[in-house]
């Protein structure tokens, strides 16, 4: 299969989940998903982007349905029966099962709040940043990054909260 072959399948499925009732919309969307992850896999890389352009779904939306039918699977055995109930479930994070005790927690009073809050914020736009220019650069996928990068800022704050 081209790429060409690949984006206009891509095309027509997004064409059809535009169409689909409501009850059949996360399905059709894990279906368009598969089929860009088959274009994506053809890409050369640094043209998915434009390839997926090209097809008419917006970039979000593609980056979407691709996240949902990487997680199918999950979605299936959680009961999710809408875009909004499998988008919900995947954005809840991600921990290993190790279990972490005697744990001190964060002073959270006024003052270290504040700094606490404005260390998230600068945190979450350098992870953004960051994802952007990897998935720019490399060609990989936005919102894996994302997840990479917030995984991995989640557990070196785990590490270095219990190392303390």
């Amino acid at each position: 299969m081209t790429a060409r072959v690949a984006a206009r399948a891509a095309a027509a499925a997004f064409v059809a989940h535009e169409g689909a009732a409501p009850e059949n919309t996360l399905a059709s969307a894990i279906g368009v998903g598969h089929r860009l992850i088959d274009l994506k896999a053809i890409c050369p890389p640094g043209t998915y982007e434009a390839a997926v352009w090209a097809t008419g779904i917006p970039l979000s939306t593609a980056r979407l349905f691709a996240r949902l039918a990487r997680n199918a699977r999950a979605i299936e055995e959680s009961g999710a029966t809408s875009i909004a109930e499998a988008s919900a479930l995947l954005a809840i994070p991600r921990h290993r099962s190790r279990t972490r005790r005697n744990v001190a927690s964060p002073d959270l009073s006024e003052g270290t709040s504040t700094s606490l809050v404005a260390l998230a914020k600068a945190l979450g736009v350098a992870i953004l940043e960051t994802a952007a220019i990897e998935s720019a650069v490399h060609g990989t996928d936005f919102a894996d990054m994302i997840d990479a990068y917030v995984a991995r800022a989640v557990e070196l704050s785990a590490d270095a909260a219990t190392s303390r």
